[in-house]
């Protein structure tokens, strides 16, 4: 088996940097840790890349510190994302991470690994080039005043349709303060009347309904929103007729799995893929095809950053309840 991070076996890396134990000298003692710890989740290396369960490193430094020395090699065998990895990088100790999920070792592997970020920038810069063309057909616009501009971001709305008289609406149009971005528990069919709550309703389709873009011509301010025009939808629609050129994970989810849920299959979601719009998994696509041509460790690094921006690109990026955006 190799070490994930080098050329070297594990059996190396460990006769390099562990002491081997020997039960007639070793007299390892310490006392139990038993201070409070507590630690915020809104540091830089946190919010680099999200995984459930995680734990900020500044909460888990303090266990290293009491039950280890400077040089010591730690192994964490259910290291999620690493961020054990990461606190004992922090206190100068040495670390072999391992965990069964691919996703985990991704995340974990880059948090652990320097990154040259002076290449990554460079193949970063000379991958927008690539992709310009491209990127300019999936999310180019016109701005209000005829110039040429790019969409940063739509907003789509869910399409419901009433209980009472089986009218169809959008709930961005009943449902949501635009203002101030809270989405109200209850409201009103605009053809009836009636007052529903959105979960004893069916949920039709999707549409957009709000774009924000930057102009690229003279306008001031130059970024703006409005509501989705024509045009707009129809080159959304001429996507989703098209099949996207690039390889992308379109394996179904099995009945036995977590993410098989009554809620997401009767949305449409059986697939990775079908937490995003075309549009978004057509762009997603084409930067990992590109990544795969690059140098193994400008590979690993762009494609962190990649997989680091899903969660705000997908679905789940929806307006809360009480105002802003939050991952469903």
């Amino acid at each position: 088996m190799k070490a994930y991070n080098s050329d070297i076996t594990v059996e190396e890396f460990i006769a390099r940097h562990a002491r081997p134990y020997d039960p007639a000298t070793d007299n390892y003692f310490q006392e139990p840790f038993a201070k409070d710890t507590k630690v915020g989740k809104n540091s830089v290396i946190y919010n680099a890349h999200s995984y459930h369960t995680k734990v900020p490193p500044e909460g888990i430094v303090p266990y290293i510190l009491h039950y280890t020395e400077l040089g010591d090699l730690i192994l964490d065998p259910f290291a999620g994302s690493g961020m054990t990895g990461v606190a004992a990088l922090m206190t100068g100790r040495r670390v072999i991470l391992n965990d069964l999920s691919p996703a985990a070792c991704h995340i974990g592997y880059n948090y652990c690994t320097p990154c040259d970020v002076e290449s990554l920038k460079r193949e970063f810069d000379r991958i927008k080039q690539a992709v310009k063309d491209e990127f300019e057909w999936l999310y180019g616009t016109l701005c209000d005043k005829g110039h040429k501009g790019v969409i940063q971001y739509t907003i789509w709305s869910d399409v419901y349709a009433c209980g009472r008289c089986d009218a169809e609406f959008l709930l961005w149009d009943v449902a949501v303060d635009p203002d101030s971005g809270k989405v109200q528990e209850k409201f009103h069919c605009p053809s009836c009347g009636k007052e529903w709550r959105r979960g004893r309703l069916k949920r039709v389709r999707s549409l957009p309904v709000i774009t924000s873009y930057e102009c690229q011509g003279g306008c001031n301010p130059k970024r703006k929103e409005r509501r989705t025009t024509d045009a707009e939808e129809e080159r959304i629609n001429e996507i989703e007729g098209k099949e996207i050129p690039y390889w992308y994970p379109t394996t179904p989810f099995e009945e036995t799995r977590e993410m098989w849920r009554g809620g997401r299959r009767d949305a449409g979601i059986t697939r990775v893929g079908d937490f995003y719009v075309k549009r978004t998994w057509w762009a997603i696509a084409r930067f990992w095809n590109e990544s795969q041509s690059l140098p193994i460790h400008i590979r690993h690094s762009l494609q962190f950053a990649i997989t680091a921006v899903l969660p705000r690109a997908s679905k789940k990026y929806a307006y809360g309840e009480h105002g802003g955006n939050v991952i469903k």
